[in-house]
């Protein structure tokens, strides 16, 4: 059956970039291939990510632009509704998937993505591209004109700002001598100790959800619902692009981590553990079983996420620097988090709601964390 194709968008007064389309749900395939083989495409652009925001209060907008039959840009757009009369954010995360090296096609792509968002009465477009600062230097997006955002939490954005990446598009031997004694001696021990790592399957998400839940009140972070990690299931691991491996000795699940892939990169989603047993290093052999994977699946890179780009004192997330370090992961730092400013009266309002909303939904996670929580039982 032929793919029915929706037509040009119009109304673009003075836009450079001819040919933005909506993308049809027949051209998911091949939208995601593109993502998969760009440059700077990501899992967090592709569209399962798109279907599983659905699914949690978003709606999605996947659009191309293409010079005749070959893809040339593409991005997967989040519009939220926000407490202003009739007012939405706009969201492309680690998007949109450009040609970079081209600064008039950019502009001119922004230029037509703020026309999208204001005919829809968004007041701005977020986006935080897999861009890395080193080689778009301290203007970062300024010059397409765009606004550096207020960077938050631990890791400065929504998305991870500094992240720990190491190729696997290399023999094993080269990718272990990467890794430091003392990482290579705790996949050794988890081994001695009979740590098995196996992919958990679907009934195992309940148990993940209680790992994470046990991590996070440990870590001081929020916890999203086991809802949105049953609808995770569904658009990575039930379609082909996930997998979560879990670590378990005696048949005691100790630890997880929830892995994704599209194209050459696999990245670690999530990942949980228990505060038993911690001294069988289940996470060393998780990750080794990870990397293993993702160098055997033909992937180019493992991106481990977030972390902090140094080592400070008093950060408490020294640890993750650390543990990731000890498997080679060398610090990428992104350009960060901007914003296209649409409507400026309702991005003003923004700014000073947006603290206030994001102090809420912590609260709101810790409040239903208290709820699910089984009588009787005791934080870990």
């Amino acid at each position: 059956m032929r793919c029915a194709r929706a037509g040009k968008n119009a109304g673009y007064g003075g836009m450079s970039v001819p040919g933005i389309e909506t993308v049809e749900a027949c051209d998911r395939d091949r939208f995601d291939a593109f993502v998969g083989g760009a440059q700077h495409g990501d899992f967090l652009q592709s569209w399962a990510w798109g279907d599983l925001k659905a699914r949690m209060g978003w709606r999605p907008h996947r659009l191309w632009w293409r010079e005749g039959d070959r893809i040339r840009a593409s991005v997967s757009l989040l519009e939220r509704p926000l407490p202003f009369a009739g007012r939405s954010l706009f969201y492309a995360p680690r998007g949109p998937v450009l040609p970079w090296e081209e600064e008039e096609t950019c502009r001119g792509w922004f230029s037509a993505l703020g026309a999208y968002v204001r005919e829809r009465r968004g007041i701005l477009l977020k986006c935080d591209p897999d861009l890395a600062e080193s080689e778009w230097g301290p203007d970062g997006l300024r010059p397409l004109g765009l606004r550096p955002a207020r960077r938050r939490g631990r890791f400065e954005g929504l998305q991870p700002r500094h992240v720990g990446r190491i190729r696997v598009d290399r023999p094993l031997t080269e990718i272990v001598d990467g890794f430091t004694p003392k990482c290579r001696y705790n996949i050794r021990l988890a081994q001695r100790r009979r740590v098995e790592v196996r992919e958990g399957r679907r009934e195992d998400v309940a148990r993940f959800h209680e790992l994470l839940r046990e991590t996070a009140r440990r870590d001081g972070f929020h916890v999203r619902p086991r809802a949105y990690l049953e609808a995770l299931w569904e658009v990575t691991c039930q379609r082909g692009h996930g997998r979560l491996l879990l670590a378990q000795w005696e048949g005691e699940v100790l630890a997880g981590i929830w892995l994704v892939r599209l194209g050459r990169k696999v990245d670690y989603l999530y990942g949980a553990s228990s505060s038993r047993r911690r001294e069988l290093m289940p996470n060393y052999a998780l990750q080794w079983a990870a990397i293993r994977w993702a160098h055997e699946s033909g992937a180019g890179i493992y991106d481990f996420l977030g972390l902090p780009p140094r080592e400070e004192p008093g950060n408490p997330i020294n640890g993750l620097l650390r543990f990731k370090r000890g498997f080679g992961a060398e610090v990428t730092s992104f350009v960060g988090e901007y914003d296209l400013v649409v409507g400026p009266v309702g991005y003003a309002l923004w700014r000073v709601a947006d603290p206030v909303l994001a102090r809420a939904m912590i609260l709101g996670a810790w409040a239903r964390d208290r709820l699910e929580r089984p009588r009787g039982r005791q934080g870990a």
